[in-house]
């Protein structure tokens, strides 16, 4: 359970990462935050989609050969995924929770959470790519 804990806390803090970047100077009402909050769910879902591309890339290659989805798949995938982080987060305003959670952080803590908000960030979205480079496409014969 502290292991969920952890995870849930770390996707709340990635949120927070990109809610932050559209809401930098802290100032406005209640409509820069639902639209800062909006916004955010634009890279939180995006990395969600990259990331199952990486776990179907590395279970095709290393563990037992796939099929590539189809493209129905992928785009029913994105809908739900959108859907559900929308839900998650702008659901009863959760985004003003998770914005008092970690509002509060001191300039080091939060210079580190972001460093590894944004090393995350690359490894999710570059890291496919490489292995492709490194050994090959597997979904091509």
């Amino acid at each position: 359970m502290k292991l969920l804990r952890y995870l849930k806390n770390a996707y709340y803090r990635l949120f927070y990462f990109f809610f932050g970047m559209e809401k930098r100077d802290g100032q406005g009402g209640e409509e820069t935050n639902r639209f800062a909050a909006v916004v955010a769910l634009l890279p939180i879902s995006l990395l969600c989609y990259s990331g199952l591309f990486l776990l179907l890339y590395i279970i095709s290659r290393f563990v037992t050969p796939l099929p590539l989805p189809s493209a129905t798949f992928f785009i029913i995938f994105a809908i739900v995924d959108v859907g559900l982080n929308g839900l998650l987060f702008l659901y009863k305003k959760r985004y003003l929770r998770i914005k008092e959670l970690f509002c509060n952080e001191d300039h080091d803590r939060r210079f580190k959470r972001s460093l590894c908000c944004i090393v995350f960030t690359v490894v999710i979205l570059f890291s496919m790519f490489i292995l492709m480079g490194i050994f090959g496409n597997p979904w091509v014969k």
